[in-house]
This record gives C-alpha cells, sequence and structure tokens, in this order.
C-alpha cells in the first residue's frame, strides 16, 4: 500500500478499527486505495510527537492557496536535480510534511521557528510524485539518510532557492535582505503547494508566507511563570533570563530542538527548546527541571530561560529555554548501528541499564509529581565519560505529555485508545461514542467528564496534561492499593528499553504507531543476521535478563498464548504490507494492509474496553485480607487478568537489585565499548 495521509487514521490509529472490512481483489499493491470518506482522516493523539496543521477540508483550509490572496507562484518545468543550493535543509517532522529548512540570510541569526509544509502525499501531481518521492519523508530520513539528500529534499531546495530569487526581486527596496522573513511573528511557516492539471507536466508550485500569531500570543512571561509556581519548589537560582536576540542559529536537529550559539558566549553550543505546537508541555518541563535535584543521569537545569518580544501586542514570554547539548547522539541512534553490524560490549549494554534504571528511581523521588511516562531510546542521549571512555545515558524530554503506543503500558495505552475514539475530532456521535465516554467517566471517577475539556493553553497543573498517567498520579499520592501502579506502569516501558539496549535494536515493533515508519531501510534485513526482530524474542539476552524483561512487561498482549496480539503492518520498500510472517507480502493488495490495519486495532480496541470494564469490576469489589497481589518477580503468570498482572511488576529497587546480580561475560564478537 502507498503511503498517503490518510494512513494517520487508516492504519496508526484506533480509529481503524471502524473502517468497514476490505474486500480482497485483485489490485496491485502500488496502487493507492483511499479508504473510505471519514471525516476523521487527519486526527492525531496527543501522544504522538506532531499534529497535522489543520484537520479541515483542503478546499476551505488556510493552507490551501485558493483560499488566499497574493499567492508568489512559478513554474515547474523540471524537477531539480542539483543539490540544496541556498536553503539548509535540516530535517522533516513524523508526518512527512513539514520541514525544517532556513534561508542563507537567516543563519547565524535568532532563530524564528519558521517552517516549510509541503501538501499531503496524494496531492502531487502523479509525474511529480514519481520523480520526487515525497513519500521518503516519513521513512527515509529516520534512518542513515540526510532529507536534504533525498529526491524530495533536492525539489523543495530548488522549489525555495527559485521562490527566494522572486522574493529578492519583488523586495530590492529593503534595508535589510530577508526583511519579509524578519517581519513574521515567531512560529510562523511558508506552506507549498501545486496548481493546474498534471497533463504530463507539474502546473505551478505556490509558495505563500503565513503569519501565526498563536504561539506568541501563547507565551508567558517570566514572572507570570514564577507566580504561577511560587508555592512549589521551583528554583530559578542561576537561571539567566537570556533575550531571544542573543541566540545564534546553527541548525534544526528535531522538530522542538535548535543547535544555537549564544551571543558573547564564544565557541559554546547549546540546545534552543521551543515547542510550537502544544506549549504547555514546555512550560511543564520547564517547572520539572526547575524543581528536580541535580543527578548524573538526568538532563541538567537549563541554562537560560529565552524571552521574546511578541510582535502584536509587545508582551515579553518565554518562548524556549536553552539545554546542554550532547553531539554524540541518542541511544536509538546508537542501537541503530548495533542492529547492523557493531557489538556493544555487555558491560557497556549493564552501565546503560543502571543508569536508566536509577535516573527513574530519581525522578520519581521528586515529592510532588515525578514520573516519566515517554521512555524510548530517543529520549536517552550518550555522553562520553572522560575517566573510563564509556558511555554514560542520560535521560531527557520531561514534558510528561505520555508515550507512543508500542512503548505505553497496556493500562495506560488503552486508555489512550479510547480517548481517541471519545475525541471530538474521532468517531461520529452515536450509540458507541457515548458507551466510551461513559467508560472513561467511570475510570476517571468524573461523571462530568468529556474529551477536550481544558483547552491547549497553559495552567499550572502537578503532572502534566495526560489524563490516564495523571489518574495514576493520583492514586499514588491517595496511598493504598494503588500507590505502586504509577511506578510499575514506569517499570513496563523500562521492561522494553531493556530489551532493546540486550538485544541492540532501536525499536520494539508491537502493535501499530508511528514506530512502522521509521524502520527498516530496503536492504536491512539482508544486512543483519541472527538477530531478534521484534518484542518479545531473544537472541542475545542472557537468561536472567530475559526473566527481569518478562517480569517487568507483564501484561504484555505479546505474552499472551491464548489470545495473541493480532499482527499489524510493516514498512518495506516504501510500501506498507500485512506484517503476516511466512506470507508472500510482495502480493498483499492495498486492501489487504487495510484490513489487517482494521483487524489488529479491532482486537486492540476489544482489549481495551474489557480492561476497562475489568478495572471497575476490580475497583468496586471488596478486597478480601490478605488477598492483594505482590511482586511474582522473576516470573509471571500469563493466565492472569491485567489488572492482576501490573501489580506482579517488580519495583525500581527490585529492577536495580536484578541487574546488580548480572555479571558480564566477554563476548566473543566485536566489541564495542563506546
Amino acid at each position: 500500500m502507498d503511503l498517503t495521509s490518510d494512513i494517520f487514521t487508516s492504519i496508526l490509529s484506533p480509529l481503524a478499527a471502524f473502517l468497514p472490512p476490505q474486500k480482497n481483489n485483485t489490485t496491485a499493491n502500488h496502487e493507492s486505495t483511499t479508504p473510505p470518506n471519514n471525516s476523521n482522516n487527519n486526527n492525531n493523539h496527543d501522544h504522538h510527537p506532531t499534529k497535522p496543521l489543520s484537520s479541515t477540508p483542503w478546499q476551505t483550509s488556510p493552507l490551501n492557496p485558493q483560499s488566499r490572496p497574493n499567492t508568489l507562484s512559478l513554474p515547474l518545468s523540471i524537477v531539480p536535480k542539483s543539490p540544496l543550493a541556498n536553503w539548509q535543509l535540516d530535517g522533516v517532522d513524523p508526518t512527512g510534511r513539514r520541514f525544517f529548512a532556513t534561508p542563507p540570510f537567516a543563519l547565524h541569526k535568532p532563530p524564528l521557528r519558521i517552517d516549510i509544509y509541503l501538501p499531503p502525499l496524494e496531492a502531487y501531481p502523479a509525474s511529480l510524485r514519481a520523480l520526487a518521492n515525497p513519500a521518503q519523508a516519513l521513512y527515509a530520513c529516520r534512518g542513515r539518510v540526510a532529507v536534504a539528500d533525498l529526491e524530495v529534499g533536492r525539489f523543495l531546495g530548488g522549489v525555495l532557492r527559485d521562490w527566494s530569487e522572486t522574493k529578492r526581486g519583488l523586495e530590492e527596496d529593503e534595508e535589510e535582505e530577508g526583511g519579509w522573513w524578519w517581519a513574521l511573528p515567531f512560529g510562523s511557516f511558508i506552506s507549498v503547494d501545486f496548481q493546474g492539471d498534471d497533463g504530463g507536466g507539474f502546473g505551478e508550485v505556490v509558495c505563500q508566507v503565513v503569519p501565526e500569531y498563536r504561539v506568541e500570543q501563547g507565551m508567558l512571561g517570566v514572572e507570570v511563570l514564577r507566580g504561577m509556581w511560587e508555592k512549589e519548589e521551583v528554583r530559578w537560582e542561576g537561571v539567566e533570563a537570556v533575550d531571544w536576540e542573543r541566540l545564534r542559529f546553527r541548525r534544526q536537529v528535531h522538530e522542538v530542538i535548535s543547535l544555537v550559539g549564544v551571543e558573547g558566549q564564544k565557541e559554546r553550543e547549546v540546545i534552543f527548546k521551543s515547542v510550537l505546537q502544544e506549549q504547555r508541555y514546555m512550560y511543564n518541563e520547564l517547572k520539572m527541571l526547575l524543581s528536580l535535584e541535580p543527578h548524573p543521569n538526568v538532563i541538567s537545569r537549563p541554562v537560560g530561560v529565552v524571552t521574546k518580544k511578541a510582535r502584536f501586542g509587545n508582551r515579553r514570554g518565554v518562548c524556549g529555554f536553552l539545554l546542554e547539548w550532547f553531539p554524540l547522539g541518542s541511544l536509538r541512534e546508537r542501537l541503530v548501528r548495533d542492529d547492523y553490524h557493531e557489538t556493544t560490549s555487555m558491560g557497556q549494554k549493564l552501565r546503560w541499564a543502571r543508569q536508566v534504571t536509577d535516573a527513574f528511581v530519581h525522578v520519581n523521588g521528586h515529592a510532588r509529581a515525578g514520573f516519566y511516562p515517554d521512555l524510548k531510546p530517543d529520549n536517552i542521549v550518550l555522553r562520553e565519560d572522560a575517566d573510563t571512555g564509556l558511555l554514560d545515558a542520560v535521560l531527557i524530554d520531561l514534558e510528561q505529555r505520555g508515550g507512543w503506543f508500542a512503548w505505553s503500558p497496556p493500562e495506560v495505552a488503552y486508555v489512550e485508545y479510547l480517548e481517541v475514539l471519545a475525541d471530538d475530532a474521532g468517531l461520529p456521535d452515536g450509540e458507541l461514542k457515548d458507551e466510551i465516554v461513559e467508560q472513561l467517566r467511570g475510570y476517571y471517577g468524573d461523571a462530568e467528564w468529556s474529551p477536550g475539556v481544558g483547552g491547549r493553553r497553559y495552567c499550572n497543573t502537578e503532572g502534566g496534561f495526560s489524563s490516564p498517567w495523571l489518574t495514576l498520579l493520583k492514586q499514588r499520592k491517595a496511598g493504598g492499593e494503588g500507590k505502586d501502579l504509577l511506578e510499575q506502569a514506569q517499570v513496563f516501558m523500562l521492561g522494553k528499553l531493556l530489551w532493546c539496549i540486550f538485544e541492540g535494536q532501536p525499536f520494539v515493533r508491537c502493535g501499530i504507531d508511528h514506530e512502522v515508519l521509521r524502520d527498516a531501510e530496503p536492504a536491512y534485513e539482508s544486512q543483519r543476521t541472527r538477530k531478534a526482530r521484534a518484542f518479545p524474542e531473544f537472541k542475545n539476552t542472557p537468561d536472567e535478563l530475559r526473566q527481569l524483561i518478562r517480569a517487568c512487561t507483564a501484561g504484555a498482549p505479546e505474552w499472551d498464548t491464548d489470545q495473541p496480539r493480532q499482527p499489524g503492518v510493516v514498512l518495506r520498500g516504501g510500501k506498507l504490507y500485512p506484517a503476516i510472517i511466512g506470507a508472500d507480502i510482495g502480493a498483499a493488495t492495498a486492501r489487504d494492509t487495510l484490513e489487517a490495519a482494521r483487524r489488529c486495532w479491532h482486537c486492540e480496541v476489544e482489549r481495551a474496553r474489557a480492561f476497562i470494564r475489568e478495572l471497575l469490576l476490580f475497583r468496586g469489589a471488596p478486597q478480601e485480607g490478605g488477598q492483594e497481589q505482590t511482586s511474582q518477580y522473576p516470573g509471571v503468570e500469563s493466565t492472569l487478568d491485567l489488572v492482576d498482572q501490573v501489580r506482579t511488576r517488580p519495583l525500581f529497587s527490585e529492577v536495580l537489585a536484578g541487574l546488580g546480580r548480572i555479571v558480564p561475560t566477554p563476548n566473543l564478537k566485536r566489541e564495542v565499548g563506546r
């Protein structure tokens, strides 16, 4: 099945469970099959890294140039083949549409965070799509290929280069080159679209500058934040307020991470973290970083809080903060190397495992709202120990917004599924949606709960804004039999990370979520031998660690032998196929792929609803003295219901003790300590 924008609903969302069943036909897999009409095609839940820019139909979208005056257009007679000329192209977000590109006159200047949006894949003229191959932006750049080296990167580079010349010609009288750029509010964007029939050609490309004021309007001043956090243990000592104009942009490392220098601090590069969508998570992370005590395996306190004067109203607000830069990259990048050709020493792996576990102990020791819900190899960066030459693991990203489905413990992921379905952009109004809303009201213990309540702007809260995780935090604060559930939910994620570390895998490949789009290059399987493919397969992990990982991940659907998790979909050569072991996936049609996703999500949603029913019954049932479940580490019984299995998971102290009993043995393969 070809990649299109529809996959975010028809493949990667629980909404896929409610698409009508697909009938098999002989449609070749290279033919694009559009799923049945669904008004929610652009839905993307909060725990996903990025949301689509708009959920309105394209005909009325503000991104549609036909909806706006004063567009600038230029003909496209050929797809540019030269490397990116003027603009610096650093990356693309997980939707494959939002590109991070900077004109030459904006390099080494304050970062305005102006991104470029390309149209949905299906909006490209067929001939242009064949040459530019925009689908690669969804997956290839997540591997070892820079987005600027892809066909779509070269295409965008040529478009921006030619459009810049057009802009320069129209604005020759300006005193400063790029005056139009510097007049824009922080977080504005440029949209690119196509006009005219294909007819074997490409028509016209239309570039439009779109001023966006929402980001600056949502910024809060330092004094406002101080007032909000006055009664909490937030320490501002030593944190400098840095004027945005002092920053000097180098490159965009990630959708929220810019590498910058600071005027007056020569030869020092730092990270400027600025969140353009859902700024409330950025402010929550800032509060966490200013509250936590230092720990060698947790990202340090900010070295500065960046403030900027808004274009509208002249209010000065916090647009981001400055953090230490880790040039060695993330654990995921290291595990990608392991997965292909390197073997990290057992001693180094144990070092990472112990350090991350200790970091969890530290974060959870924060009395008010300490927990970490987004563990995955991307959120661990590496730093070399100057004395030993070994690599230390450092936990980053304390936004507390929740994680990807593949990494979330089932007791959290199942609630997230139902929230997606109950959302305004989820299922259509009707009996099923009403039933799910009532289930969630029972789970949250709030008869007035409704999806979307609370808005997107920042308001001070403890523990962030993920309702399933906040429910577990509430239970920890209340004490009693539910006091360990928050810790045991995090231990589940830790178990999956341990599997990745000791199997040398960057992904867990469980169920269906955005990990599907970050997976293999075409030659992947031929370059990796004798290695586990997906959790919970074991090939390299010592037996005693296998027992620990299984105990940590008790309740994972993959352990259920009676009702095993349905296979999902896989990415091969830029196309999605049903993940049917032993089958000839090359013969699968697009309808086969949609049907596989529908079946998988149907099973997941049924598990979710059954879990909520079970949990509500468990809460209402009287607890017999002495019958409370205790940890059964190193093993668990797969016949236990999920509510019971969660309670068998070890605590962090038990995980640390288990890791401490492991003695590394020499590896006969080529080992890499760093």
